[in-house]
């Protein structure tokens, strides 16, 4: 393996580590977790696990994912292919935080 694909292989794994965090982190508070957004506002939120220092850690996590995925089998140029994930994530997020009515942009 290269030195690339050695960093390509630690994100994604990282990436992983930190979705099953956010998802384990949410299940133990008792609090929804889903892959869609469903038309109802959580009442609680939760400060503990990743969501300590981030907002949105699953998808964090899942960008560091593609962009690792990408660098493995592209090199650094394929660190790009997460390019393209940021706005529509950005856009989910914007949606969410609209869904819960906080001041979330």
């Amino acid at each position: 393996m290269t030195k690339s694909q050695i960093i390509g292989v630690v994100l994604a794994v990282v990436g992983l580590v930190l979705r099953w965090w956010a998802y384990r982190t949410l299940t133990e508070a008792g609090l929804p977790y889903s892959g869609f957004m469903e038309p109802q506002r959580p009442t609680e939120y939760t400060e503990e696990g990743p969501y300590r220092w981030v907002r949105h850690p699953a998808y964090v996590g899942s960008l560091l994912l593609i962009a690792g995925v990408g660098i493995v089998g592209l090199g650094w140029g394929g660190a790009v292919l997460a390019l393209p994930a940021w706005p529509l994530f950005a856009l989910r997020i914007h949606q969410e935080n609209r869904l819960r009515g906080d001041g979330w942009l």
